[in-house]
C-alpha cells in the first residue's frame, strides 16, 4: 500500500504489533516509504557531485525545494542533514510552496531549525515556478521538485532550466513511475527525472548494496564504548540496543551517517594533491560538519537545546554551535572522522 504522510509511517513502524512480529528473525512487515528513500539517494548523490568544489565548502550549499506538503518534508529532511559539508557554513534552503499553513507547521515541527540551516519560506504557483519574483538574482547549487501532477513537475524543471530569474544548478524532478514511460521530449543537461518507485525498489529489503550491514556493523561498534554500568542502566530505563530490537529511526540514523561518511571520504579524496595546510584545514572543516550532521538528525526530530539532556522531552545539551563545545566533545567529532578517513586516532581517545 502506498503511504503518504511521514507521521503515519512512523506509527505503522513503530506501533502496530504487525511490524514487529518476526518469523525465523526477519520481519513479516515492513513500511517502505518510497519517496523517503529517493529523497535520501537522490540528495546524496548530487553532494557527492557539489561538496568537492571548494565554494560549496567555503559557502555552503543552496537548494531549492518545490512540491506537495509530503514531498518537501521528505527532501527537507534530507537535505538538512546531507548539506552538513561545509564547516561552519550553513545551507541556504528555499521551500517554494502554496500551501499557507506550511512554513507555520515547519516551524513547529523543528523548532531549533535555524540552528542548522537557514531556511526561506516562498509562496510559489506550481504552474509558474521558474518565474517566481522572489527567486530573481539567485542562484542554486540543486533544485529538487515533484507535484501531484506530474506535467506540472516536468514543466517546473523546464522553466528553471531556461529562467533569466536565477540559476537553477541541478534539477532533480522526481516522478511516480519509470522516466523513460514518461516523457520522450529531450530534458536540459542540468536536468534529471528521479523516478519514485525504482528508487523504492533499491530498499535494503530487496537487496541492494549492504548499507543495512555496515550500519548494523556501526551500531556494534558504538555498543562496545559504553560502560557496562551504563548500558544496565539504560536498559533499566527500556532502552533497547540490539539492532532488530532498535526503533526505525535509531537504524535510519546509522544509514545515515555511513552515507554520509561516503560523503566525507569523496571530499577527502579530492583533496590529496592538496598542501598539507589545506588539508589539516579540510579535515577539521570535516569535524565540524559531523557535528552538523548529528545536530541536523537531532534538530529533525524535533530536539530543541537544555542544559540538561531528556529524550522524553526532546532535549540535548550538545545541540550548540562548534565553538561553544568542550576541546574534550570536538575531539569525539575529529575522532569519528578520522575513523571514517582511516586516519589515526588523536592519542587522547585512543582505548
Amino acid at each position: 500500500m502506498a503511504v503518504e504522510s511521514q507521521d503515519l509511517r512512523s506509527f505503522l513502524h513503530e506501533r502496530w504489533e504487525l511490524v514487529t512480529q518476526h518469523r525465523e528473525g526477519r520481519p513479516l512487515v515492513r513500511v517502505i516509504g518510497f519517496q523517503a528513500l529517493a529523497a535520501r539517494s537522490c540528495v546524496s548523490d548530487c553532494l557527492k557531485k557539489l561538496a568537492i568544489e571548494e565554494r560549496i565548502r567555503r559557502e555552503g550549499l543552496r537548494f531549492l525545494i518545490a512540491g506537495t506538503r509530503e514531498f518537501i518534508l521528505d527532501v527537507l529532511r534530507s537535505a538538512v542533514v546531507f548539506s552538513q559539508v561545509s564547516g561552519q557554513a550553513r545551507p541556504r534552503i528555499w521551500v517554494a510552496t502554496s500551501e499557507i499553513a506550511l512554513p507555520e507547521y515547519i516551524r513547529g515541527r523543528y523548532p531549533a531549525l535555524d540552528l542548522v540551516a537557514d531556511v526561506a519560506f516562498v509562496s510559489c504557483d506550481p504552474s509558474s515556478v521558474g518565474w517566481t519574483p522572489q527567486f530573481k538574482g539567485l542562484r542554486f547549487d540543486a533544485c529538487f521538485l515533484s507535484w501531484a501532477d506530474e506535467s506540472l513537475t516536468i514543466s517546473g524543471g523546464n522553466q528553471l532550466c531556461g529562467s533569466s530569474l536565477c540559476d537553477a544548478g541541478l534539477v532533480m524532478a522526481f516522478v511516480n513511475g519509470a522516466p523513460q514511460a514518461r516523457i520522450s521530449m529531450k530534458l536540459p543537461d542540468q536536468m534529471k527525472l528521479v523516478s519514485v518507485f525504482e528508487s523504492g525498489c533499491k530498499a535494503i529489503e530487496n537487496g541492494f548494496w549492504d548499507l543495512e550491514k555496515h550500519a548494523k556493523d556501526q551500531h556494534e561498534s558504538y555498543l562496545r564504548t559504553i560502560k557496562p554500568e551504563e548500558r544496565k542502566e539504560r536498559e533499566m530505563r527500556g532502552e533497547a540496543f540490539e539492532w532488530e530490537k532498535l526503533p526505525e529511526a535509531k537504524k535510519e540514523s546509522n544509514r545515515v551517517a555511513i552515507l554520509h561518511g561516503i560523503l566525507k571520504k569523496t571530499v577527502w579524496e579530492s583533496l590529496q594533491h592538496a598542501d598539507a595546510e589545506q588539508r589539516t584545514h579540510a579535515l577539521e572543516g570535516l569535524s565540524i560538519s559531523e557535528h552538523g550532521r548529528w545536530m541536523a538528525e537531532k534538530v529533525m526530530d524535533g530536539f530543541v537545546y537544555g542544559v540538561e539532556s531528556n529524550t522524553a522531552r526532546r532535549i540535548h545539551k550538545d545541540l550548540r554551535p562548534w565553538d561553544a563545545l568542550s576541546e574534550y566533545d570536538k575531539d569525539k567529532d575529529r575522532n569519528q572522522v578520522r575513523k571514517v578517513l582511516d586516519l589515526p586516532l588523536l592519542e587522547q581517545h585512543l582505548s
